[in-house]
C-alpha cells in the first residue's frame, strides 16, 4: 500500500527536470542541476579544457548554466560561444550578457547552423534528443553537429548500464542492444572525416561512469581517394595538418568504405 503523503509534500513547489523541460521547452531547467552535480561538472569541464586547442568559435548545445561556454571564453580557447538551451532563465545571466555569447533559446533541432565551428560540445543531451524524438531525428541531429564542426566535437551520453530504467533506455533499445553498437552507429555516420576518438574522462551518473569523449575531425575540405576498398587522404590535404602528426605522406585511414 503506497505511503501517505504529507502536507508538505503536497505543497512542496514542482521543479521541473531536464527531461521534462526538453518535453515542454518553455519549462525552466532544474536549477539544482550545478549544484547536485558539482563535482562531475568541474571535472568534464577541466578535461575539455585540458583537451582542446585555442580556435575561434564553439557551440554549446544544451549549454544550461553555460559553464562549459563561460570555461572555454575564460581560458581564451576560442572568441566566440554559440549556445542552445530552452530557457534563458536558466542559463547565468553575466554569461548572457558577455559580447563574446549568443544564446539561441529554443530547440537543438531548429538551430540553423549557420557558423564553423573549431570545436562542439555536445554533453548528455543526445541521449534525451533520442528518448522525445527517436532514432532518426538524434542521427539527424548529430550530423548537422558533425557537418557544422571543424576539429573536435565533446561528446557524452546516457549508457544503458545506468541505475534506472530510464525512458531515453527504452526508446534507443528499439535500436541498439549495446553503448558500443550505438556509438558504433554515431561514429559511422561522421563517415572518412573520423580522425580518431579518445576518451578524456569518466564521470559518476546514475550509478556508473559515462565516457567523456574527444571525437577528432580531418577539415571539411579534405580530399579523399579510394583504394582496394579502403579510403586514403591525400597528400595535399595531409600538409594543412603538421602540428597533427600527419606527415607529407599518403596514409591509410582506419575506416573502410561499406
Amino acid at each position: 500500500m503506497p505511503s501517505k503523503r504529507s502536507s508538505s509534500e503536497d505543497n512542496a513547489p514542482h521543479i521541473p527536470t531536464r527531461v521534462e523541460a526538453v518535453a515542454a521547452p518553455k519549462a525552466q531547467y532544474d536549477p539544482t542541476y550545478f549544484q547536485r552535480h558539482e563535482g562531475r561538472n568541474r571535472g568534464r569541464i577541466e578535461a575539455i579544457v585540458e583537451n582542446m586547442t585555442p580556435g575561434t568559435r564553439a557551440l554549446d548545445v544544451g549549454c544550461n548554466r553555460g559553464y562549459f561556454s563561460r570555461a572555454l571564453l575564460d581560458h581564451g580557447l576560442v572568441e566566440a560561444v554559440d549556445a542552445i538551451e530552452p530557457s534563458r532563465e536558466q542559463v547565468d545571466p553575466a554569461l548572457v550578457a558577455d559580447p563574446r555569447f549568443s544564446l539561441h533559446v529554443g530547440d537543438a533541432a531548429e538551430f540553423g547552423f549557420e557558423h564553423r565551428y573549431h570545436a562542439v560540445v555536445y554533453c548528455a543531451v543526445h541521449h534525451h534528443v533520442f528518448g522525445h524524438r527517436g532514432y532518426n531525428a538524434a542521427m539527424q541531429l548529430f550530423r548537422k553537429i558533425v557537418g557544422s564542426c571543424d576539429r573536435f566535437i565533446f561528446f557524452e551520453t546516457g549508457h544503458f548500464l545506468e541505475g534506472s530504467r530510464w525512458y531515453w533506455q527504452r526508446e534507443m533499445r528499439k535500436t541498439f542492444h549495446s553503448d558500443e553498437e550505438h556509438l558504433g552507429a554515431l561514429l559511422q555516420a561522421i563517415g572518412p572525416r573520423l580522425e580518431r576518438v579518445n576518451v578524456i574522462g569518466r564521470h559518476p551518473m546514475n550509478g556508473v561512469k559515462r565516457y567523456l569523449l574527444r571525437i577528432d575531425l580531418l577539415p571539411a575540405d579534405t580530399q579523399f581517394a579510394h583504394v582496394d576498398g579502403h579510403l586514403f587522404i591525400t597528400r595535399q590535404t595531409a600538409l594543412k595538418w603538421p602540428a597533427q602528426g600527419i606527415d607529407d605522406h599518403c596514409f591509410t585511414f582506419a575506416f573502410l568504405q561499406q
